[in-house]
């Protein structure tokens, strides 16, 4: 079962240092030949698992919020879990490729995908291959890396002759429109048709299919009005032509990282691996939620131990298998039996000597998934959202929005930044907990502004394929409501939600609103004519003049100290923001808790409150403030259009500089006006 030819590949981290090299050869070909163990195992198909290298540093296993990218290196093999008289045997699948990973199987159970690299400088691409290894084909030509490829179910438009079967997978290759990846991308089943399908800046990992054919996927939320709140990983979901995107769950409970979803077919269950720590091949305690109600049921089934899981593995008898290894910096993972009903790790299944075991597959036929209709029409570049009542809300403060108080929702779209600089953290940070979990560099400008019916419906079209958020409006142009996650529509898609961020069990009430008996308002102008506003643009300069030009408020002057002529740098690698910028940002001195400004919320935001003359009818108790409130400046007021300028500045996350140079992909935006024909 294990040739002679079947040798591992030298990971490429080790060409470098040829002894440890041909050491690291020496003991692979040991645990492949001799060094592998496996319980008398009955009952159990063959299987299917990754075989990985032991750490290429030391060092790395220190690392604590290890890219979830960072596990694809080079030497990992895919093998076969063979039952043999009762015992597994290892049987190399891919030892023509350099490196191989992510295999899933096909319904039929004939066929594997997999992400796979030939020689050493090729991109990770995917590869379909036979059950016994036979016929490799490449089906992807990415000069980025594609990964964690995934048979779903077919795709099929009313007029199709025959539905197409589709593939999902993870690719890196950036487009400009909101990062640089990673995305979902979907593939027809013979390789063609490439597209993109998730449009989230906080990217896509870990896909798998639910019977009706949806993807659930892995995510970053970073809180797109709260910069000094660390991000956390959730699950989305979405169907596989990228309509319908909806939250499945977490994506504001800790822990952080939540990743290796993996569905059973066999029960209720959808599975995945969570921790606040992510370390260079990632694990932590295994978790699930039920399909039926997945926001409402999530058990812990290992909480705690003296080690991590990884990659669980849903059996058809109902049983379950992962991968283990000790909290220790020698220790390997292994592939156990696990008890699905108490957590608790039992029989060893099979282990290495010198590699890793992981992701773990029943190589046999499973059930289908469902095939989906699209309306998705790539030829139109715009869809719809329509909501049916704002004020159907399970969000805290929503019971505070009096019927009617609700005049016109604001769509904004995110656009990728080009470093934490371009939004200064320095003033609300404090303490980072690692690369991963900070707030990235989203900038934010407007599509456009529309307005909400008297019964709090409103019907909207608006760019499709973009990262869009959405912020409920007063009558005096503040945000009341933001939605702190992204969200998009694909071309010619029609989304409708019962409310904003309403019970997802709730059942859309039984009425015909008003907005849409009417046409949608048309939100759909040109990226160049999109506006935004920034502090370095817009704002210091009407400071300069209002505020700490006149000597009221520039150095010296009565506080707030408004000084737009000294720069200052908050963190290494900080472009330089203006002391004005960072007075108004960071805490008032002496004062516990208050702010002059607070991103994202200007109606919380004492600055404001200055500028109109008076605090707004009931702020919540978040937005302290000890000073007796009067209207700034005090013999000539800034006009409405001032105004607005500063209220947006804030509700936008109160940015330093918002412009993108157009070599990075993004138009820079401009001052033309928006839907509703007001100017900046």
């Amino acid at each position: 079962m294990i040739h002679e030819n079947d040798t591992p590949r030298i990971p490429r981290y080790n060409r470098k240092r040829p002894e440890r090299a041909l050491c690291i050869l020496g003991l692979c070909l040991a645990g492949l030949v001799s060094g592998w163990t496996a319980a008398e195992s009955t009952g159990l198909p063959d299987l299917l698992a990754v075989q990985v290298p032991p750490y290429p540093d030391p060092q790395t296993i220190q690392e604590r919020h290890y890219p979830p990218a960072g596990r694809y290196v080079d030497g990992c093999q895919i093998v076969r879990l063979a039952c043999v008289a009762g015992r597994m045997e290892i049987v190399p699948l891919t030892h023509d490729f350099l490196s191989a990973c992510d295999p899933a199987v096909s319904f039929d159970g004939q066929s594997i995908l997999f992400a796979g690299k030939r020689r050493a400088g090729d991109t990770w691409q995917i590869w379909r291959m036979d059950r016994d290894g036979g016929n490799p084909i490449q089906l992807t030509q990415s000069p980025s890396d594609c990964v964690s490829p995934l048979y779903v179910g077919a795709l099929f438009h009313l007029n199709d002759a025959q539905p197409t079967l589709q593939i999902i997978y993870v690719n890196h290759e950036p487009d400009g429109r909101c990062g640089s990846g990673p995305s979902l991308y979907a593939l027809d089943g013979d390789g063609q048709n490439p597209k993109r399908i998730t449009f989230n800046p906080g990217g896509g990992f870990d896909p798998d299919v639910l019977p009706t054919g949806r993807i659930v996927f892995s995510s970053w939320n970073h809180p797109i009005f709260d910069p000094g709140k660390p991000g956390l990983m959730g699950l989305l979901v979405v169907s596989n032509d990228g309509t319908d995107l909806m939250p499945y769950y977490g994506m504001h409970e800790p822990p952080t990282f939540k990743t290796m979803v993996r569905v059973s077919f066999y029960d209720d269950r959808v599975y995945f691996i969570e921790s606040n720590d992510s370390p260079w091949l990632g694990g932590g305690d295994i978790a699930y939620v039920s399909r039926r109600r997945p926001l409402r049921t999530y058990t812990v089934l290992s909480p705690g131990g003296p080690g991590v899981y990884h990659s669980p593995c849903p059996l058809p008898d109902g049983g379950l298998l992962a991968s283990f290894r000790e909290d220790r910096e020698d220790s390997l993972f292994r592939i156990f039996r696990v008890s699905p009903k108490t957590g608790e790790r039992l029989e060893e299944i099979a282990s290495l000597a010198n590699s890793h075991l992981l992701d773990t597959q029943v190589l046999a036929p499973h059930p289908p998934v469902k095939g989906r209709s699209t309306v998705v029409n790539l030829q139109k570049d715009t869809g719809v959202f329509y909501g049916l009542n704002v004020y159907c809300s399970n969000r805290p403060g929503a019971e505070l929005l009096a019927p009617g108080s609700i005049k016109r929702i604001r769509v904004i779209e995110g656009l990728p930044g080009r470093s934490s600089s371009v939004i200064p953290l320095g003033p609300l940070m404090g303490n980072s907990t690692g690369p991963e979990t900070s707030n990235p560099a989203i900038l934010r400008r407007i599509v456009g502004i529309a307005p909400v019916e008297a019964d709090g419906s409103f019907h909207i079209e608006v760019p499709a394929q973009i990262p869009l958020t959405f912020q409920l409006l007063d009558e005096t142009g503040m945000a009341r409501m933001s939605q702190n996650v992204w969200t998009w529509v694909m071309p010619n898609e029609k989304r409708g939600c019962i409310g904003c961020h309403e019970d997802r069990e709730l059942a859309p009430p039984n009425k015909m609103v008003q907005a849409v008996t009417k046409p949608a308002v048309r939100l759909n102008l040109p990226p160049e004519r999109r506006r935004t506003v920034d502090f370095l643009q817009d704002l210091q300069p009407l400071i300069q003049m209002k505020c700490s030009g006149t000597a009221c408020h520039s150095p010296g002057g009565a506080p707030p100290q408004l000084d737009v002529d000294t720069l200052i740098s908050k963190r290494p690698g900080d472009i330089p923001i203006s002391a004005a910028y960072d007075t108004l940002l960071s805490p008032i001195p002496g004062r516990n808790g208050e702010h002059y400004v607070i991103p994202g919320q200007a109606r919380e935001s004492a600055l404001i409150w200055h500028l109109m003359g008076a605090k707004p009818d009931n702020p919540t108790p978040n937005a302290p403030y000890t000073s007796r409130v009067t209207l700034m400046p005090p013999e000539q007021p800034l006009a409405e259009v001032e105004r607005t300028l500063f209220i947006e500045w804030i509700d936008l996350g109160a940015l330093w500089n918002s412009r993108l140079p157009a070599s990075r992909g993004s138009s820079p935006a401009s001052n033309a006006s928006d839907e509703d024909g007001r100017k900046k």
